[in-house]
C-alpha cells in the first residue's frame, strides 16, 4: 500500500506534518526551474520554436502536484507551496512575454495585480484558520488554465504575427482572474462578518457576478482605446464595450431587488462597478478624443462636481459603513453622464456640429451631481 503523508487537519500526526511531501518537491521544483527557464527564453528570444511546449509541460506539472497530494496527502506548507509556484511560473512567464512584445502588458498586469491581491487575502485568512476560503474557486482554476494557455499561444511560432488572437485570450484571461479575485475577496469577508453575504446564503450570488463582470469588463476599456489592438475600429469597440458596462447599471441592482438577493457586499461592489464603468470611459475618450472635449474652464468646474461628489458618498461610506441609497437625482445623474459619453462618440461621428448639445449635457451632469450631494446630505442628516 502506496505510504500516506499526513495532511494538515491530522492532529494525531502532527509531528509528521514538517516533513515534505511527493508534492511539496515537485511544486518546489517548479518553483526554482520557473526563473531559469525564463532567463533561457530571453536569451535566445523566444526563437527556438518549442517554448511553447516547455511551458505547457511546466503548466501541466500544476495538476501533478495537486495528483500527488490527492492520492499520498499534502504537508502543512503544501497548499502555499502550490500556490506559490503557480504564481512564480506564471509571473515568470508574464514577464518574458511583455519583454519580448508577445502580449499586452497592461492585460498581463492586470493578471498579476489580482494575484497578489489573492495571495495577501490567502495568507490572511490562514492565520486565520479559514483553509476552506482560502483554497481556489472553480473561476480560480479556469483562470490559471486560461493564463497556461495564454503563455503558450504567445509562445506558439504560429501565433506570434497574429497579435489579435494573443490579445483576445488575455482580455478574456482577465476578466476572468479578476471575477474570481473579486469572489475570493466576498467569500473572505463573508467568513469576517457573515452579514456581507446572508442575502445570497453565503454565495456571491447572480446580482454580484454581474457586478463583478462589468467591473472587469470595464478595466478592458482603457486599453481599448489607447492600444486600438484592433486598428481603425478600436474606438467603436471601445465604445460598445463601455457602452454597455454602463448601460446595464440597472440589470443588477433589479435582479437583486426581484428576487431578494440584496447583500452588504452587493452594495458596495454595484457603486464601485458603476464609477469604474463610467470614469474609464471617460479616461479612454480623453485620451484618444481628447480634441473632442469641452474648453479647460467647462471641463474642469464639471470635473470637479461630478468627481467631488462621489468622493463625499466614498467618504462616508468609509467612515460610517452606511450607504446613501440612491433617489431620483442619483439616477438622473447617471443617465446624464452616460448621455455625455454617448455625446462625444456623436461629435466623433457627425462633426463638430454636434459639441453643443454635448457641453450642455456635461453641464447638466455636473449640475446634477451638486443637486445629488446635496440631498445626499440632507437625507443623512434626517437619518441621524
Amino acid at each position: 500500500m502506496a505510504k500516506k503523508w499526513p495532511v494538515a487537519h491530522d492532529k494525531g500526526r502532527f509531528w509528521q506534518i514538517s516533513a515534505w511531501s511527493p508534492a511539496d518537491y515537485v511544486s518546489n521544483f517548479r518553483t526554482l526551474i520557473a526563473p531559469i527557464l525564463g532567463l533561457l527564453c530571453l536569451i535566445d528570444g523566444a526563437s527556438w520554436n518549442w517554448w511553447w511546449l516547455v511551458w505547457l509541460i511546466v503548466g501541466i506539472s500544476d495538476k501533478v502536484d495537486g495528483w500527488l497530494a490527492t492520492k499520498l496527502g499534502s504537508s502543512l506548507r503544501g497548499p502555499t507551496n502550490d500556490e506559490q509556484s503557480d504564481k512564480v511560473c506564471i509571473s515568470t512567464a508574464f514577464l518574458v512575454c511583455i519583454i519580448l512584445g508577445l502580449a499586452p502588458w497592461y492585460l498581463l498586469a492586470l493578471m498579476v495585480a489580482r494575484d497578489v491581491g489573492v495571495t495577501v487575502i490567502r495568507m490572511m485568512m490562514r492565520r486565520r484558520g479559514l483553509s476552506d476560503i482560502s483554497s481556489a474557486q472553480w473561476l480560480g482554476k479556469i483562470k490559471t488554465v486560461g493564463q497556461f494557455a495564454l503563455i503558450v499561444v504567445a509562445l506558439a511560432p504560429t501565433f506570434m504575427h497574429q497579435p489579435l488572437v494573443v490579445t483576445g485570450i488575455a482580455a478574456a484571461t482577465a476578466v476572468v482572474s479578476i471575477m474570481s479575485g473579486i469572489q475570493l475577496l466576498a467569500l473572505a469577508l463573508n467568513a469576517n462578518d457573515e452579514s456581507w453575504l446572508i442575502g445570497t446564503m453565503g454565495r456571491l450570488g447572480l446580482p454580484n457576478w454581474i457586478s463583478a463582470f462589468r467591473l472587469s469588463a470595464a478595466l478592458i476599456v482603457p486599453y481599448i482605446f489607447i492600444a486600438e489592438p484592433i486598428g481603425e475600429n478600436s474606438f467603436i469597440i471601445a465604445v460598445i464595450v463601455g457602452a454597455f458596462v454602463c448601460l446595464t447599471d440597472v440589470v443588477d441592482g433589479t435582479i437583486a431587488r426581484v428576487f431578494n438577493l440584496r447583500s452588504d457586499f452587493g452594495k458596495v461592489l454595484d457603486p464601485i462597478a458603476d464609477k469604474a464603468a463610467q470614469y474609464l470611459l471617460a479616461l479612454g475618450l480623453l485620451v484618444s478624443a481628447w480634441h473632442m472635449l469641452p474648453p479647460l474652464s467647462i471641463g474642469l468646474i464639471a470635473g470637479l462636481c461630478l468627481i467631488g461628489r462621489d468622493i463625499a458618498f466614498l467618504t462616508w461610506f468609509v467612515f460610517s459603513r452606511e450607504r446613501i441609497d440612491a433617489g431620483w437625482c442619483d439616477k438622473v445623474r447617471s443617465v446624464a453622464v452616460v448621455a455625455w459619453l454617448g455625446s462625444i462618440v456623436v461629435v466623433w461621428w457627425v462633426g463638430d456640429s454636434f459639441s453643443v448639445v454635448s457641453y450642455g449635457l456635461l453641464l447638466f451632469a455636473a449640475f446634477i451631481s451638486v443637486m445629488s450631494a446635496i440631498v445626499g446630505y440632507f437625507r443623512v442628516r434626517h437619518r441621524n
